[in-house]
């Protein structure tokens, strides 16, 4: 800053001297070719501008799915949805604005978004270790899956959600009991014997 401001005082001193004032004018005074340099980079400016532009549009365009191959979930109550394949079973429910139960967030450890698969099992790849664990804390049936650890291939899958969308902690630790309660009365009847 202070260099700028000693460069300033000197153009000040320089300009109190008339044959450097008027040299410094002429140069200052535009010609034909800083013009046609000028409006050139303008308009280089300008289409590099819009090259840009179309490339992000292009990129988001493909990115939003229209060139990629799409999956259609149609739920029980005969809801259908179409999705960018790439997506969790429950990621595409949330999209659309349809409640799916996931008390851990979609981490594939509590099983509330458990789903039955009744059309289109074979667009799901096999259940990784974790879903599997969980699906067999909860005793699931095979066509039973985690919808947040389920990544469907394009095509049409049917799918019923086994838990109400709005499931609260302390049901889930109620139903947790429930289940837990015969064969617990089956131990302790055991025990008596």
């Amino acid at each position: 800053m202070l260099g700028m401001v000693e460069a300033g005082k000197e153009v000040i001193e320089l300009n109190k001297i008339p044959e450097f004032a008027n040299k410094a004018r002429s140069l200052l005074v535009p010609n034909n070719t800083i013009n046609n340099t000028l409006v050139e980079m303008l308009w280089i400016a300008l289409w590099a501008y819009m090259a840009v532009l179309a490339a992000v549009l292009l990129a988001r365009y493909f990115r939003l799915g229209k060139g990629r191959a799409t999956v259609g979930v149609t739920y029980a109550d005969g809801t259908r949805v179409e999705a960018a394949s790439g997506l969790t079973l429950l990621e595409i429910s949330r999209l659309n604005n349809i409640p799916h139960a996931s008390l851990c967030g979609g981490k594939g450890r509590c099983g509330t978004c458990r789903i039955q698969i009744s059309e289109g099992m074979e667009l799901l790849p096999d259940a990784a270790v974790l879903e599997q664990k969980v699906l067999q804390r909860a005793n699931a049936d095979p066509d039973t899956r985690l919808a947040c650890q389920s990544i469907p291939r394009s095509g049409e899958i049917r799918i019923e959600r086994l838990l109400p969308p709005y499931i609260e902690p302390k049901d889930l630790r109620r139903a947790r009991a429930a289940q837990m309660e015969p064969a617990d009365s089956d131990a302790i009847a055991g025990a008596a014997k």
